[in-house]
C-alpha cells in the first residue's frame, strides 16, 4: 500500500493518494485516519472523493482523495484524475469550457505526473 499526501501550491489543493491497495485495505485506513463517507470501492478500480472538514470560526477546509487500486492503472489514473481537476475547478468556481481547455490540459499533465511517479515507487515491501 502507497499512501501519499500531496499539496499543490498554486490552487492550494491536498490530495490523499492511495495506491496498490485493495478496497478492504482503503475501508481499514479511512476507519484507522477518521475518515468517513468514502464511496464503496468494491466494485470499482479507482475513485475521487471531497474530503471537507469543518475548522473553528465555521470555515471549511476542502481536500480530496484519490485511489487507484492497481499500481500499475494507467488508464484508470487518467480517468480519475479527469475527476479530480473537474472537482477543484468546481470547487474554485472555475469553468470547464472550450475557452480554458488549456490550462485544464496542462493541469492534467501535472497531477498525471506526480501520481504517475508516485504509482511507480517501490512499496516497504520491496515491490
Amino acid at each position: 500500500m502507497i499512501v501519499k499526501k500531496i499539496h499543490e501550491p498554486i490552487l492550494f489543493v491536498d490530495v490523499l493518494f492511495l495506491t496498490d491497495c485493495k478496497p478492504k485495505e482503503v475501508e481499514e485506513y479511512a476507519v484507522k485516519n477518521n475518515i468517513n463517507g468514502l464511496p464503496d470501492c468494491y466494485h470499482l478500480q479507482g475513485f475521487v472523493d471531497t474530503m471537507e472538514r469543518k475548522l473553528k470560526g465555521g470555515e471549511k477546509e476542502i481536500s480530496y482523495i484519490v485511489w487507484i487500486e492497481n499500481k500499475n492503472g494507467f488508464y484508470t489514473l487518467i480517468h480519475e484524475i479527469v475527476h479530480l481537476i473537474t472537482r477543484i475547478f468546481t470547487d474554485r468556481s472555475i469553468p470547464i469550457s472550450k475557452g480554458n481547455d488549456e490550462i485544464f490540459a496542462y493541469y492534467q499533465n501535472w497531477w498525471f505526473k506526480k501520481l504517475w511517479r508516485i504509482m511507480n515507487q517501490k512499496t516497504n515491501e520491496g515491490r
